[in-house]
């Protein structure tokens, strides 16, 4: 087990995973890489498992699905801010064959190592989770 810059333990892959869905209608503040990769294989993980079984159900498929994407634009927003760009970029997107790279690249970047005006440096409050 590794420790944080405090020297508490770090948290584990599922206390991210829960973290960010207590944080799923939260765009404020800011979340470390890790947060965002744990939780985004969850995400393929928990799409690939039940892709299959929401196939057949029509409808409510269609709105589980749209359900299950909060978290993940929270957390992107949450990351973006952590980099000190604004949220607005998530609209990247939209753009056609780059906007899902451009924005993944964007939340790969090092966050800031100090207070932006988003709140602080995630990694020093990261035991805390």
């Amino acid at each position: 087990m590794s420790t944080n810059q405090t020297n508490r333990p770090s948290p584990t892959m599922y206390e991210y995973i829960a973290h960010s869905y207590r944080n799923m209608m939260n765009f404020q503040g800011r979340s470390t890489r890790r947060n965002l990769i744990y939780f985004l294989l969850w995400m393929v993980l928990l799409n690939v498992i039940s892709f299959p079984i929401f196939q057949h159900l029509g409808t409510i498929a269609i709105i589980a699905m749209i359900a299950l994407q909060f978290p993940v634009l929270s957390i992107i927003s949450r990351r973006l801010q952590d980099v000190g760009m604004s949220p607005a970029w998530m609209l990247a997107i939209l753009l056609p064959a780059i906007g899902g790279a451009l924005v993944l690249i964007f939340c790969l970047l090092p966050g800031q190592k100090f207070e932006n005006e988003y709140g602080p440096d995630p990694r020093v409050t990261e035991g805390r989770i």
